[in-house]
């Protein structure tokens, strides 16, 4: 109630000081209460036979901000599902008696004064979707994160709606920024319009300045919608990218932002809500899921924002976007491009990534001549570079290997070693190690054919050798 009692208390503040500045009956105080109680709520206003739909948005930033400020103090701590359910309730409930309130004193006071009760419905449509923006906001990421993770909701659909809020308000700056543009291009259309208020005093002018700039947000929403593609309607005059048709319209300051015609290039400023969605997109990477989760979130916040700023001013009786096209050309182009942007760099990231696996072939073909260079040296040549298989290389290569071709090797040899320890344990030491030198040169021909003609050579003297080892022998026998 906090947020509602700052509310009144500050329109009941100016309320008083507009009446006492401009000498006013204290006695219509209640009215203009009730009033801006509908305007802070983006709600239809009425007079006699006029009814203004299209409200200042500023005020309802204003009671957004202050409702969601409420919000995010309640469930800043620990929070139960109860107390969730209990602060919506109580948040949604107390501006709707409030309202209703403002309602009977409009009908009381349309006896006497020249006001009107607006259209009902629209009121309490506006009011709830103004406190249920409030009550989204204030919970913030981490309480919505929470309640993903209670009910076991995709934390990524949660980050989507983050994408797609990041997304808008890229998409408002830029609209902004051309506002702005279209407002110094028109500045002479600004000073026709204050020329037709000859008779306006300095606090007259303060004032249209005044509104003028609470409409501001209404004109971003405007400009912004028209740079996605949409068509601004202002009774029977339409503004888009590709044509526009005026009719004569109010004297009022913002409206000087709007051109007398669109230029036959005009259509470019597509490209603007291209450029910003793609930066975002490039920027946050997104999911697939939050790409989807981005466009439906944008398509809600853009449906609510063109439903609160549109509606009937006076004798233009259609006014603002139009809620579905527009909501659909916002869900199309974000979630449209993001989803693009999203696959294009999956694409790009999966590419990197293989490439980084795969050797280069110049590279692996060097690499296999390297071996085969290493292979090739002769076992004697090696041994008299002093060169060793240590046992720790061995295991490195058993290791590396990918088959059990090694270790079936491995296991061969040892065998091979036990059993010719058991026949020559009467040798001599010179016939061991001629048996050495048989088995290297044997090992060497079976690894290396390209040798042949050192192999030969080491086969002959290693029969040599064996010739001397029997000679020894049979002379050992003898002298026995």
């Amino acid at each position: 109630a906090i947020p509602h009692a700052v509310i009144i208390m500050s329109i009941i503040v100016v309320a008083v000081a507009t009446l006492l500045m401009t000498s006013s009956s204290i006695a219509v105080l209640p009215t203009v209460i009730a009033t801006a109680w509908l305007v802070f709520h983006a709600a239809p206003v009425a007079g006699e036979d006029v009814v203004i739909a299209a409200v200042p948005l500023l005020p309802a930033l204003l009671t957004i901000a202050l409702s969601a400020r409420q919000v995010h103090a309640s469930v800043r701590k620990r929070f139960s599902i109860i107390d969730l359910l209990m602060v919506f309730a109580w948040s949604l409930s107390t501006p709707l008696l409030l309202t209703v309130i403002a309602l009977l004193m409009l009908a009381d006071a349309q006896t006497v004064y020249p006001v009107a009760v607006p259209p009902i419905g629209p009121v309490l449509v506006s009011v709830l979707l103004v406190h249920l923006m409030a009550f989204v906001v204030g919970l913030g990421p981490k309480a919505w994160r929470a309640l993903a993770r209670r009910y076991r909701v995709p934390l990524s659909i949660i980050d989507g709606v983050g994408v797609g809020v990041k997304t808008l308000a890229a998409l408002s700056a830029a609209a902004a920024v051309v506002g702005v543009i279209l407002l110094v291009i028109g500045w002479e259309r600004q000073a026709e319009i204050m020329a037709a208020y000859p008779q306006a005093g300095t606090a007259a002018k303060l004032a249209l300045v005044l509104l003028s700039l609470a409409y501001i947000p209404n004109a971003v929403i405007g400009v912004g919608g028209v740079l996605l593609g949409s068509e601004y309607q202002f009774g029977a005059a339409s503004v888009s990218l590709f044509e526009t048709h005026l009719v004569p319209l109010p004297p009022f300051p913002v409206l000087g932002v709007v051109p007398a015609s669109s230029a036959s290039w005009a259509w470019i400023g597509l490209f603007i809500s291209v450029a910003v969605i793609v930066a975002v997109m490039l920027r946050m990477r997104p999911s697939p899921v939050m790409t989807l989760s981005a466009g439906l979130a944008t398509w809600v916040i853009v449906a609510i924002a063109v439903l609160l700023t549109g509606g009937e001013v006076g004798a233009y009786s259609d006014t603002g976007l139009p809620v579905l096209w527009t909501a659909s050309l916002a869900l199309i182009w974000v979630g449209g491009i993001a989803l693009a942007v999203t696959l294009m760099l999956l694409v790009f990231q999966r590419r990197q990534a293989r490439g980084e696996s795969e050797e280069d072939p110049a590279d692996y073909a060097e690499q296999e001549l390297d071996m085969l260079a290493d292979d090739a040296v002769p076992a004697e040549h090696a041994q008299g570079e002093g060169a060793e298989k240590t046992p720790d290389a061995e295991y490195d290569y058993a290791e590396d290997a990918e088959d059990s071709e090694y270790s079936e090797y491995t296991a061969d040899f040892a065998a091979n070693d036990s059993e010719n320890d058991g026949d020559s344990m009467d040798k001599t030491d010179a016939a061991d190690n001629t048996n050495v030198t048989e088995d290297s040169g044997e090992a060497d021909d079976v690894d290396d054919a390209d040798d042949a003609d050192e192999l030969g050579e080491t086969a002959a003297a290693s029969e040599d050798a064996k010739n001397e080892n029997n000679r020894q022998n049979d002379e050992a026998k003898r002298t026995e």
